[in-house]
């Protein structure tokens, strides 16, 4: 389904090439696509206006939900200030979301085939069929948040990876010339390459983690309270219902433990035998039974995106242009980079 999805985006960059593109949210409707495939079994066109409409929707959530909302560490405050502390705007978007897949679900619900399931939205309704659904939360309000749910955890986070990607590819161009030339040696010209290949691409690999190390956009998990205790960590007591969050950018930019966080290079995970090497320290998606369940779909997306965009076209910046800056432009959630355009040639192979 990925490939499949990116097949149909590359035919839609190869209209570009040459040409000046914003990179910022370049990949956000193959990815909103691929989502929406999963969940209901249907893709947006994209000049489709209901596709901007879900877009800018998920971005003002994440905007307003971030680590700088007090409701962030205090969700007490929704009962004591629900507007100065953002509770009402974020209600008013997350029903403006969940009423987006109404109709998708009513029309599912109509359509529904219990013994040949099409998307999640199917099984969903299926579950709720049994005589213990109601016990165990599979109703329609439920189903719209899971819905929302996916979109919030896994839009922003994969069109953001590839927006940094592109922009430390045209800043590092040895970097992109030779994940091209590992791509060329093990995939060639005739296919693009799938993540099957993955185990024979070591250097690719290293630099998607380096990419998500070096930027750490995601700079703090989700928090959780914690379920036991009282508890000891670094000589200091926590008791139980301890609200815990994990600094993922401190552990990723530890001097102690990289030497030189703050430079940018893949080689940190290439072991002395020219295999893809893994890091304790490096944690993007958390620790635990707390950890982001849509690690291993992460993972393929940014993978197959990286791999055949360098696949099947060379990434530099327009000419004059000034070089885009690694400083982030905001933070909420994500850490984003200001704008930058890019531009995509055809790879000319020798």
């Amino acid at each position: 389904m990925i490939a499949d999805e990116y097949a149909l985006f590359a035919e839609h960059l190869k209209k570009v090439v040459g040409q000046e593109v914003k990179a910022n949210n370049l990949f956000i409707t193959v990815v909103l696509n691929i989502i929406w495939k999963m969940v209901a079994s249907r893709r947006f066109d994209y000049d489709d206006p209901e596709r901007q409409r879900l877009q800018d929707i998920v971005t003002e959530f994440t905007q307003i939900t971030g680590p700088q909302n007090i409701l962030f560490l205090f969700p007490s405050a929704r009962f004591v200030a629900p507007e100065s502390s953002g509770f009402n705007k974020i209600k008013v978007y997350h029903s403006a979301m969940q009423g987006l897949f109404g109709p998708c679900i009513a029309e599912h619900r109509a359509t529904l085939d219990p013994s040949h399931p099409r998307d999640f939205i199917d099984a969903f309704l299926i579950e709720s069929q049994r005589s213990d659904a109601e016990k165990r939360g599979f109703d329609e309000n439920n189903l719209r948040t899971l819905c929302l749910d996916f979109f919030i955890a896994g839009s922003e986070t994969t069109s953001l990876s590839m927006t940094w990607a592109l922009l430390l590819m045209v800043l590092y161009p040895d970097v992109q010339a030779k994940v091209q030339a590992e791509l060329d040696e093990v995939v060639g010209e005739g296919r693009l390459p799938s993540y099957e290949d993955r185990p024979r691409l070591p250097y690719t690999e290293a630099v998607m983690t380096e990419i998500w190390r070096y930027t750490s956009f995601v700079p703090l998990a989700v928090p959780h309270r914690s379920s036991v205790g009282p508890a000891q960590l670094g000589g200091y007591t926590l008791p139980k219902d301890t609200t815990v969050m994990i600094h993922l950018q401190s552990a990723h930019h530890d001097r102690g433990h990289w030497g030189d966080p703050d430079v940018f290079r893949p080689e940190r995970f290439i072991g002395e035998d020219g295999k893809f090497r893994k890091d304790d320290y490096f944690v993007p998606f958390g620790l635990g039974k707390r950890a982001c369940l849509g690690e291993s779909m992460a993972r393929t997306e940014f993978f197959t995106f990286l791999s055949c965009m360098l696949h099947q076209f060379h990434v530099r910046l327009p000419k004059g242009a000034k070089k885009p800056s690694t400083e982030v432009r905001q933070f909420a959630i994500f850490l984003q980079p200001d704008d930058f355009n890019v531009i995509l040639d055809h790879r000319v192979r020798a």
